[in-house]
């Protein structure tokens, strides 16, 4: 029974989220029947009087090099937050360093994590205002065109600035970004969301329940997202409301079917109907729902995510040359 937990348990929140503080939405006050929780964050270990510590993966070999120093005698829990692909988690995680010390519990956009932790997610809502006029509006006043927004040119796990050059070449594509000799800004980005019918969410590697904001923010501010992610692994989506690039053998075909939505009402409709019953959330972060799990993850004692070995494995996902293959056969 939750309301009746005498153990007084510390969490450790160590370092920052790429400068931001991390999990600021984590307070126990929010959640009053875990008063036997304390939290505190620091960027170094003050002492090693605590449970649970929660850190981003950038983190964690600072955090080994301070806590092996103080010669620590009993395993105790990590939480390892990871919202980026396992090429990239690759480089500054090592499971090795901490692996004798701590059973780890990853914090991570697979299904599969002990803290499933998605870019955004979807719920029914309570009312719906939704107006089918308003849609309407929009087709005849969006562009019939497509854009596409890359800063990280240099990244080898995805092909998609190939990919988008060739689909310039069968339809209208706008492209912003470092990688096409323009800043653009997050204002930016969602300002042309709200004026183009698509947006091109392409994803720098091809990894299994890897769909980041470029998603989310797409579907939310109305372009329809063409999605250049894992081909098949897209069950977090909303039904009905992207573009799967995978589902065409060649971006001449995907040229023609998008050529089809923007002169056709419906079919440009369609991919709003999602709006008369559900509602768009970024990041849902549930402070008690977390605190709820690491209470029933310190009940069964010594147990480590199996997911903690997928964050920096390759192997969910699919080589940046076999998926071009895939999008230009």
């Amino acid at each position: 029974n939750k309301f009746l937990r005498p153990a007084h348990k510390k969490i450790l929140i160590y370092g920052t989220f790429y400068g931001e503080t991390l999990f600021k939405e984590m307070e126990v006050n929010l959640c009053p029947y875990y008063q036997p929780y304390e939290i505190r964050r620091s960027n170094k270990i003050e002492n090693i009087d605590f449970d649970v510590v929660l850190l981003h993966f950038d983190h964690q070999r600072a955090f080994m090099s301070e806590y092996l120093s103080m010669k620590p005698l009993k395993k105790k829990n990590m939480i390892v937050f990871a919202m980026e692909p396992p090429h990239s988690v690759r480089n500054s995680f090592d499971y090795q360093l901490s692996k004798d010390y701590f059973n780890h519990w990853a914090f991570n956009y697979m299904q599969s994590s002990f803290f499933f932790g998605p870019y955004g997610d979807y719920t029914e809502k309570k009312n719906s205002n939704y107006s089918l006029r308003e849609i309407k509006e929009q087709f005849g006043t969006r562009k019939n065109a497509s854009f596409s927004v890359i800063s990280n040119c240099g990244n080898v796990q995805s092909l998609r600035l190939d990919y988008i050059e060739e689909l310039q070449q069968f339809f209208k594509v706008d492209t912003y970004g470092g990688c096409f000799g323009s800043k653009t800004s997050q204002e930016d980005r969602i300002e042309k969301m709200l004026t183009y019918k698509f947006f091109i969410a392409a994803e720098n590697s091809h990894c299994v329940d890897y769909c980041t904001e470029k998603y989310w923010d797409a579907v939310y501010n109305g372009a329809i997202p063409i999605v250049i992610g894992h081909p098949t692994n897209l069950k977090a989506l909303i039904p009905g409301t992207f573009i799967n690039a995978f589902d065409f053998s060649h971006p001449k075909y995907l040229a023609k079917y998008l050529e089809k939505v923007v002169s056709d009402e419906k079919e440009f409709i369609k991919y709003h109907a999602w709006r008369e019953k559900y509602i768009v959330r970024y990041f849902p972060f549930d402070c008690c729902k977390i605190l709820d799990t690491i209470t029933s993850l310190l009940d069964q004692g010594d147990i480590e995510d199996p997911t903690i070995h997928l964050i920096d494995d390759d192997s969910v996902c699919i080589p940046a040359q076999l998926a071009y293959n895939a999008l230009v056969k």
